[in-house]
């Protein structure tokens, strides 16, 4: 009972943790809504790689790596500078509109791109120390509040991983439908606003690492 109670509560745990509009989720959304939603499950990819070291982390019990205040930081630098790379890319002038494909027409992405839509998930997850936190808050939960035993702990972690992989997939799919009804300027605003959501986000872990 308490090993099928874990996976019900990790699979619900996994879909509340990305029910925030974070910079993931605008990653996600722009990507989805550009060259349709197998690109962004790419990214889905990097997020959940990334969501599966900090699980090992936290399993493992290396907590004080979330007290290290150097990772707020490069993690600030990392997500400003995408934000500022994006927002220049977005203030470019708009191609004609027959010159922009739909997202149906667009060619297979090379490995080279899908590789770099893997980083770009792996990277926007480890660039955010909360993230990190969260799994190690869920931890000490499921150990101290729940008194779980490590085989139900380990059921909790898969199904919370499960949890991210469906709701981070069903963004994909719903972005990759909406986008193929887009117009080039609603896409290029949708650029602008992730370059926002990055700089911002950047900036206030940059700010918050310098904090005493």
């Amino acid at each position: 009972m308490q090993f099928v109670q874990a996976l019900g509560l990790g699979f619900v745990s996994g879909i509340g943790m990305c029910l925030s509009l974070g910079a993931v989720f605008f990653a996600l959304l722009r990507t989805s809504t550009r060259h349709g939603w197998r690109a962004g499950l790419w990214v889905v990819a990097g997020v959940v790689a990334c969501d599966g070291l900090f699980v090992a982390l936290s399993l493992t019990g290396t907590h004080l790596l979330a007290a290290r205040p150097w990772l707020a930081g490069a993690g600030g630098l990392l997500l400003l500078g995408m934000g500022l790379s994006t927002l220049v890319r977005a203030g470019r002038p708009l191609p004609p509109p027959a010159a922009v494909p739909p997202p149906a027409a667009v060619p297979p992405a090379r490995l080279r791109g899908l590789v770099g839509r893997v980083l770009l998930g792996f990277s926007l997850n480890a660039a955010n120390p909360a993230n990190l936190l969260i799994w190690l808050s869920a931890a000490a939960y499921v150990r101290h509040g729940l008194h779980y035993p490590p085989a139900a702990r380990q059921a909790f972690f898969a199904a919370a991983l499960l949890g991210v992989v469906a709701a981070l997939s069903g963004v994909c799919l719903l972005a990759g439908r909406i986008g193929r009804h887009l117009r080039p300027r609603t896409v290029w605003a949708l650029n602008g606003l992730s370059g926002l959501v990055f700089a911002a986000t950047g900036l206030f872990l940059l700010v918050k690492s310098m904090a005493p």
